[in-house]
């Protein structure tokens, strides 16, 4: 067989280009690499991702590799999307130029780290004595089943860490469990472990003092989180559930138990590729060499990207590959050092920072592609953060905003914690810079949604008073501070008292504060401000509560009243309701400042649903719970990708950027103790992790030597900073406390690497002296004085006082000494936050300019007195009403089509979309029907029949239903009638082939979001089948209205099914020819299904069509 060339192959996948792009030297030693084990340093930006591509068209090609024994894994589904997607339009060129002759359907395997060890489980799970079909949870579902095991059994914890949140204890003890169980460790190796250092310090001799103790206090508390884990996973079998990690684990059970297994795989993949080889856990590396070692396998990935060490993965990943695969202290390393993402100077900011990482030395530093730009590198350390917040949101107004075709770049803030986000957000927003916070957290962390959450907690518990101020103080009851005050005082006039007002004994009373599944009830602000809703006016004046504010109390007591008599409701209704009776929607599409607010609003929604669809039972304390961790704490969410969006600035966390890329990059915050931070160099064992010593991993980490310790002095000398130790056939090493340093430094380094390298023209690095109102100003950190040089205190006009010493600007250098620091602290002592300069809060809600006009018209409003008006009548302002409401139709500026609607709704949307788009502009109040609760009884009857079956939710989304199946406000019962039909309907249904023969769903309550061009079609699929021989599906939609009786209406319901399939198909990755999507009218036993499946491309030309009929209508 001829030999088929790179430049062939180049030509083949870019038929039409002018010039050829032939891969590099580096390149094409990896591409033509052996077929033997092999590891590939792939810098960031360096074309890996092409490179596998390549390499894999190479092997098709030349080595008469067949597509499907190739296989390639890569952590995120959009990574393994976007490689698939590479490899296919790759192989379908080289069949259009003649290169090859492999059917279409033979493409390699390309999947998750975790699909793919989901798909050993699935397949041999029971031959380690594990259920195949066990539904998988995501972090929400492992949080509440953790947080059960913990109430349930009443554990000692509970009490021992009586001053820790429920939901903090919960997520330490999910962690601990997940390193156990990656692990390999049972609860009797951890407490072995932990008896014998207790014993060992215990019985040294020598004076004790803090550092002695640590290890002391800890290890008694991991014996019981140990124990916990040993609940949990016990849980996890009884209810049938897994986690990832459960199935990563069992599959290296299942490969050590049955060698032949192994070898199978092996023969249907005779090319593996491992792609952010870095990112691997222990687990996943055990899975994988047990599987493949001695085979082709080539890892890719760059250590100096190892970011992920909370998520078990290790830098050191890639330096044991060789002892991993293949046996050997070394082996055949190859190399990507040109970067085509960015420009000069930003390559070399991101080498000097990285240059110091162990993993750096021995490799090549990054080299700019040749047509690579200078780029644009600035540097600036503010005064305050507020001073830095604004300094960024000036940088992106030039870049986006003023600048000719800014519109047309993408920009990023990258910001080590979320708590950073907020005061970029607001600088943003003031200087009209469009912006998008991403990620849970981040939305966590937006200004309607903290005002929703404050809502909501505020209504559940009675001592959430930090919320209820934030509530009372805020735009919408705008409550003085005399006026809280006074409401403070009734609080701690009433505390200590019961429900019914009679004050609680001692005993009692300390029994309440020490149950952890009731609140101590002392000095609740809720509780007094409960009082005010059935008080008779001027009821609290004698406590100085103003005229105004006790109006503005009685109806906030009345709003939280209403949410707390419907904390039953499910989730998504009772969120929903809180957000309509609050008036929260109509503020955020009100508020011109705040664009993204009713998109904010209805995200958080989604993710009420997606938290009740993991968990059907829990409630909203549990739900609050949950988001108060995942505000902070990004590792309690997976790893996502989002698209960079032009024209706009995404602020995200350096830790969710990887893998992405912008023009413009702006990285804050480089202070000391914040990146690097090494405030936690002195503490042996996290609170929720093992120690060093139990991780398979251990030997790349920090040694806390306790074994060969003879006094308290030695076990001292380990949290001594610069301290050494001098150990028996050892000799000295570093101790503890400076091995977690550098540690610590170490994964700052490679994060700020990952954060600088996402720029790929304009980078901006900040830090600042002053964090809020701390005491103790910051200089700027190793990293910006490596990457920027020496720096000038800056400082906005008018404050430069703070940032001078007798009229000369301060100059900072990373050659500065202690001596100097105090010298410069002891002239400028005075953080500029606390000087008392008026803030106005809440923060106003639209741009300054906007409100001053708006309070100018105020004022000549109330100037304006009857001689001068005597025209105005009480009758003007409907008048005025309805003379706005006929100029908006005259010009049908307000009408639009929704962007989000149900399926349901398809059919009178494309039929008459102009009704549709005004009915949205005024929605008008629909009839209830009465018969429809009988549809709700039997879709909750049906799902109740297959409660275990995984995937679906438990919840009836009102929007989601058709008008036959909505159910009626009014009705508090069925009546006997509504009883016996229901009866008829499900015998008809036990009789029918969708139950007959005991057939089952694949999943019930099935949610889908799926978008249609500029739209997105929602709703929830009542159940979906699946033929195990065939593999094709059958999604079905319960109906207990009539059939339709004409063709217009049996054409809306099929365009409703094509929805269904369509979001399916996209959903799952199915064709949607194996798709059948049918109707069944259980009151005639009829079903209906879709006689010609239109296009998604047809359905989108159809709202097309619709959009354009709307915006004819208004012109």
């Amino acid at each position: 067989m001829t030999a088929v060339t790179h430049e062939q192959i180049a030509r083949a996948l870019d038929p039409g280009a002018e010039r050829l792009h032939l891969p590099t030297t580096e390149q094409q030693e990896i591409i033509e690499a052996p077929l033997d084990p092999a590891l590939v340093v792939a810098g960031a930006g360096s074309g890996k991702t092409h490179t596998m591509m390549l390499r894999i068209m190479w092997l098709i090609a030349n080595r008469g590799v067949a597509p499907q024994q190739i296989l390639g894994l890569t952590f995120t589904r959009k990574a393994a999307g976007e490689l698939r997607e590479r490899i296919e339009r790759g192989l379908d060129g080289l069949r259009r130029a003649g290169l090859i002759e492999v059917d279409e359907f033979d493409v390699p395997q390309v999947s998750t780290y975790n699909s793919y060890a989901n798909t050993i489980y699935a397949q041999y799970a029971l031959l380690v004595g594990r259920d195949p079909d066990a539904t998988l949870i995501d972090e929400p579902g492992a949080f509440s089943l953790m947080r059960e095991v913990l109430l349930d059994h009443s554990h000692d914890l509970l009490s021992a860490r009586e001053k820790v949140s429920l939901s903090h204890l919960t997520t330490t003890c999910l962690r601990v469990a997940r390193e156990m169980r990656e692990m390999w460790l049972g609860v009797e190796q951890v407490h072995e472990y932990a008896d014998a250092v207790i014993g060992r310090i215990a019985d040294l001799p020598g004076r004790p003092n803090a550092d002695t103790r640590q290890p002391l206090a800890r290890l008694p508390m991991l014996r019981l989180y140990a124990e916990v884990a040993e609940q949990y996973e016990r849980r996890k079998r009884e209810t049938g559930v897994v986690e990832f990690s459960d199935q990563v684990a069992t599959a290296s059970e299942i490969i050590a138990l049955d060698p032949s297994i192994g070898a199978e795989l092996r023969e249907q993949s005779r090319v593996v590729i491992l792609d952010e080889y870095q990112d691997t856990s222990v687990g996943q590396i055990r899975l994988l060499a047990g599987l493949f070692k001695g085979h082709s396998v080539m890892a890719v990935g760059d250590p100096k990207q190892s970011i992920y060490g909370w998520r078990g993965a290790s830098a050191a990943n890639m330096s044991r590959f060789h002892e991993d695969f293949d046996g050997l202290a070394a082996g055949r390393d190859f190399q990507l050092s040109i970067s085509w993402r960015n420009d000069r100077r930003i390559l070399e900011a991101a080498n000097v920072v990285a240059a110091p990482l162990p993993e750096g030395r021995g490799t090549k530093t990054l080299d700019a592609r040749e047509e690579a730009g200078e780029g644009v590198l600035e540097s600036a350390y503010l005064l305050t953060d507020r001073d830095e917040a604004k300094r960024i949101a000036v940088w992106f107004r030039a870049l986006l905003v003023d600048a000719e075709g800014g519109a047309d770049r993408t920009a990023a803030v990258l910001v080590r914690n979320r708590s950073h986000m907020a005061p970029i957000a607001e600088a943003l927003a003031e200087e009209g810079v469009p912006h998008q916070v991403l990620g849970l957290g981040g939305l966590f962390s937006t200004p309607e949604i903290v005002d929703l959450n404050a809502l909501l907690r505020s209504a559940a518990e009675p001592q959430a008073g930090s919320e209820l101020i934030r509530l009372l103080a805020g735009a919408r009851f705008e409550v003085g501070l005399a006026d809280i005050t006074a409401l403070s005082r009734l609080a701690r006039a009433s505390g200590g008292r019961d429900l019914d007002g009679e004050r609680l004994q001692g005993e009692r009373k300390r029994l309440e504060r020490n149950d952890a599944k009731t609140e101590d009830r002392g000095e609740s602000l809720a509780e007094a401000l409960d009082a005010f809703r059935g008080a008779r006016p001027g009821r609290f004046r004698e406590l100085g509560v103003s005229e105004a504010g006790e109006a503005r109390l009685r109806e906030a007591a009345r709003l939280l009243h209403e949410i707390r008599i419907r904390l039953t409701l499910p989730l998504p209704d009772l969120v929903d309701f809180a957000i309509r009776e609050s008036r929260l929607d109509i503020e955020a599409i009100a508020n011109p400042g705040r664009a993204v607010g009713r998109a904010n609003l209805e995200a958080y929604l989604d993710a009420v649903v997606a938290y009740t669809r993991s968990n059907p039972s829990a409630d909203v304390h549990e739900f609050l719970d949950w988001v108060a961790l995942a505000e902070g704490d990004d590792s309690l969410a997976e790893i996502t990708e989002a698209a960079a969006r032009r024209g706009v600035v995404q602020l995200t966390t350096m830790h969710s950027a990887k893998g992405l890329e912008w023009h413009h990059v702006a990285v804050p915050q480089l202070s000391d103790s914040i990146l690097p931070s090494t405030s936690g160099a002195k503490v042996w064992l996290e609170s929720d992790a093992l120690p060093y010593e139990l991780r398979a991993d251990g030997d790349d980490l920090p040694q806390f030597d306790w074994r060969h310790a003879e006094t308290l002095d030695d076990i001292k000398a380990e949290f001594k900073p610069d301290g050494v130790r001098t150990l028996p056939l050892v000799g000295e090493r570093p101790s503890f406390v400076e091995q977690k340093r550098a540690h610590l430094v170490a994964e700052a380094r490679r994060l700020a690497y990952v954060a600088v390298t996402r720029a790929r023209t304009h980078l901006l690095l900040t830090g600042s002296r002053w964090r809020g109102l701390n005491t103790k100003p910051l200089y700027p950190s190793e990293f910006l004085y490596e990457m920027a040089g020496e720096l000038t205190l800056d400082s906005p006009e008018g404050r430069e006082q703070f940032a001078r010493i007798e009229g000369e600007p301060v100059v900072l250098r990373a050659a500065l000494d202690a001596e100097d620091r105090k010298a410069i602290d002891a002239a400028l002592p005075e953080n500029p936050n606390s000087g008392g300069e008026p803030v106005e809060w809440p923060r106003p809600p639209m741009p300054p300019a906007r409100l001053e006009r708006l309070r100018e018209a105020g004022r000549r409003i109330l100037e304006i007195n009857e001689e001068d008006a005597p025209e105005v009548s009480s009758y003007d302002p409907i008048i005025d009403l309805l003379f706005a409401e006929r100029e908006a139709d005259r010009q049908g500026e307000a009408a639009a089509l929704p962007e989000r609607f149900g399926a349901s709704l398809l059919h009178d949307l494309l039929a008459d979309p102009v009704a549709i788009a005004r009915q949205r502009r005024r929605p008008m109040p629909q009839e209830p029907f009465r018969a429809t609760l009988i549809g709700n009884l039997f879709h909750s009857w049906v799902e109740s029949l297959y409660t275990e079956v995984g995937g679906g939710g438990t919840m009836l989304d009102g929007a989601d239903l058709d008008d036959e199946d909505r159910a009626d406000p009014g009705l508090e019962r069925a009546t006997a009638q509504d009883h016996e039909a229901l009866e008829r309907f499900k015998a008809t249904f036990l009789a029918s082939r969708f139950a007959a023969n005991g057939r089952r769903p694949a999943a019930v309550e099935l949610g889908i979001n799926s978008p249609l061009g500029a739209h997105t079609v929602v709703g929830k699929l009542d159940a979906v089948y699946v033929d195990d021989e065939s593999g094709e599906v059958e999604i079905v939609d319960w109906k207990t209205g009539r059939a339709p009786s004409t063709e217009a209406e049996r054409e809306g319901r099929e365009l409703q099914l094509m929805c269904y399939a369509h979001a399916y198909a996209e959903s799952f990755d199915v064709p949607i020819e194996r798709i059948r999507a049918t109707l069944y009218y259980v009151s005639s036993d009829r079903e209906i299904s879709v006689r010609r499946m239109l296009s998604r491309e047809a359905l989108i030309e159809k709202l097309e069509r619709a959009r354009e009929e709307v915006e004819a209508a208004g012109s």
